[in-house]
């Protein structure tokens, strides 16, 4: 959420999601009636709450409070690769002070949302520079997302978003993730080489 240098929210792995301009906007009212009193933390931590709660899932607890940007000199670099090798993503995870078990638990969040055709088309197409597709790939699971992500778009063509979970199109929050990452079903690299650690 943070503007400046190399921030996230203009990573090409998040264009075209249109949560930061309603968190934007959420921020610009909550400052403008409670000056400096609710960070865009606590904004986050409440949607995902709700988001959640909405999708059928359970409710819990958010604790508030955090103030944005607490260590001045920290800054937000653009999030890895979904393609990133499990040692890669789990270092990554650990230099964020996340062990093993929060990175299973957090890619679990992948139930829902959706992902650009950019962000996958190495697995489909020319996986580890083979010309080949990911070999772990449940061979309809591939059929399906080629099918949805063409090797090249044509000029002008806009670069399409699929769900994370093509089980899953309501965005509920429902547990079927976890079942196709073990069905080598999963849409993300990073998340198929979850069966690397089970």
């Amino acid at each position: 959420m943070l503007d400046g240098p190399n921030p996230e929210r203009t990573s090409p792995k998040t264009r075209g999601l249109g949560a930061f301009v309603l968190i934007d906007k959420i921020k610009q009212v909550l400052e403008a009636r409670c000056p400096g009193a609710v960070s865009c933390a606590d904004i986050l931590n409440l949607a995902a709450r709700d988001v959640v709660y909405f999708s059928g899932g359970p409710s819990y607890p958010v604790f508030l409070g955090r103030r944005d940007r607490m260590d001045s000199k920290a800054a937000w670099i653009d999030l890895p690769s979904p393609s990133i090798s499990w040692e890669s993503s789990l270092a990554y995870f650990e230099s964020k002070g996340l062990d093993v078990q929060d990175m299973v638990t957090l890619l679990g969040a992948h139930t829902m949302g959706r992902v650009r055709c950019s962000n996958i088309i190495d697995r489909l197409y020319n996986f580890n520079n083979t010309q080949k597709p990911d070999p772990s790939m449940e061979a309809s699971t591939l059929s399906y997302l080629r099918k949805e992500c063409p090797q090249k778009l044509r000029l002008g063509q806009p670069n399409p978003l699929i769900n994370l979970n093509p089980d899953n199109p309501t965005h509920s929050f429902i547990n079927s993730y976890y079942s196709r990452v073990l069905a080598n079903k999963a849409v993300l690299g990073v998340d198929q080489q979850l069966t690397l650690w089970w």
